[in-house]
């Protein structure tokens, strides 16, 4: 996606989000980190985006008045980054729709808005679901009629009825562990060859809060890192009285514990530099070995941390020093009990802050000006690692 005219550069222009409705202060807390949203319309409705945010309209079902909406304003001269379409064909109480009349209406679709070079990305696929809640139709593969309890097997007929014709992206919506996020998201890639879309996720079944916090920082170290995902968009940003899934207060401008990771989590950008002096969550990473884990914080004003454990591990960082000379590293790590702290290469010091699993430590280096990749060993420190600071002393 492109970005928007002012918007800061660390936002991820992956990160999305749905919602039904949303005042213009909630739309301003959201896109300090997200990019787009969503309603499942073609319009608006009771989004206030105010420039915020981009709006990615959706054409719900085969219903051609949302079709004549989203023509009409491409042909006004607005140009979304996509068109969103069909939302769960194979659910019922969603677009509901065959193999056959789904890939009828695409083509439809994919004739009236051509013209318009705007990328169209659908179906927007559930994984499955019970037959008594799954659509049922005559199969062109199998011949016979089927009722199409998972996605794959929808998907063979709807490719078969779509033939040469394909979008620019295809969407799914994972509601499992992290496993299947990441699984359904390779069988996608594979079978496509494209960027895949996930327009709805979330851990439906965690068993608290915590789990889902959890989940989320696993989700979005992945959706933001790979490759195969062209965008992604958190369900929901208000869910009332779901609130463990809420990014939201409950029709409040306030961002939930869960929203704040969402908001605040590193975008992936190879090409950006931190500045330093400054401050770095330790999830900002560039690289990091297998054996260094990302999980969730201990300290107070901490989102993620990286776990590092008695073995040892690199993780590089990306920053563009302002000015050459020496600098302090302050590294925040937060831990129950601590090994012993091995004696580092350099001058350093330690220094326990008032909490009492929090510790910070504190290292002298030497920096070039410019950008620069910064290595770190994390080496038998039995700790999470929160943030890295520099100050410039010399």
């Amino acid at each position: 996606m492109e970005p928007l005219a002012g918007e800061p550069a660390w936002r991820s222009q992956k990160r999305g989000v749905s919602a039904n409705n949303l005042t213009s202060e909630q739309v301003a807390l959201l896109a300090e980190g997200v990019s787009w949203v969503y309603n499942w319309g073609p319009d608006e409705g009771n989004i206030e985006v105010n420039g915020q945010m981009e709006f990615l309209p959706m054409i719900w079902s085969d219903r051609q008045y949302e079709l004549d909406i989203v023509e009409s304003r491409l042909a006004g001269g607005e140009r979304p980054s996509a068109v969103l379409l069909l939302n769960e064909p194979n659910l019922l109480g969603q677009a509901f729709l065959t193999p056959e009349i789904s890939a009828d209406w695409i083509t439809h679709v994919h004739e009236t808005l051509s013209e318009f070079e705007v990328p169209l990305i659908g179906p927007q696929m559930s994984l499955g679901s019970s037959a008594d809640r799954s659509i049922t139709a005559w199969d062109p593969i199998q011949q016979t009629e089927v009722t199409y309890t998972t996605m794959l097997m929808f998907l063979d007929a709807y490719d078969y009825y779509m033939g040469d014709l394909s979008l620019e992206g295809i969407s799914i919506h994972p509601y499992g562990n992290i496993g299947e996020l990441k699984y359904f998201v390779d069988v996608i890639y594979e079978r496509y060859g494209q960027p895949v879309w996930v327009t709805e996720f979330a851990f439906w079944d965690a068993p608290d809060a915590e789990a889902e916090y959890a989940y989320m920082i696993q989700a979005l170290e992945f959706l933001e890192r790979s490759p195969k995902v062209a965008g992604y968009a958190w369900f929901k940003a208000d869910l009332g009285s779901r609130n463990k899934l809420s990014l939201l207060e409950s029709g409040e401008a306030q961002l939930t514990r869960l929203g704040e990771l969402y908001v605040n989590f590193p975008a992936f950008d190879p090409d950006y530099h931190y500045s330093v002096p400054g401050r770095i969550q330790a999830e900002a990473y560039s690289y990091k070995d297998d054996t260094i884990v990302l999980t969730e914080s201990d300290s107070e004003d901490g989102f993620a941390a990286l776990k590092a454990g008695r073995g040892f591990g690199w993780v590089h960082y990306q920053i563009n020093v302002a000015e050459a000379g020496t600098y302090r590293l302050r590294v925040r790590v937060t831990s129950e009990f601590y090994d012993p702290i091995p004696e580092p290469d350099g001058p350093s010091e330690v220094m326990d802050p008032p909490s009492g699993i929090e510790r910070d430590l504190f290292f002298t280096t030497g920096l070039q000006a410019g950008e620069q990749t910064l290595q770190i060993m994390l080496k038998g420190l039995n700790a999470k690692v929160d943030w890295l600071e520099f100050e410039r002393i010399d």
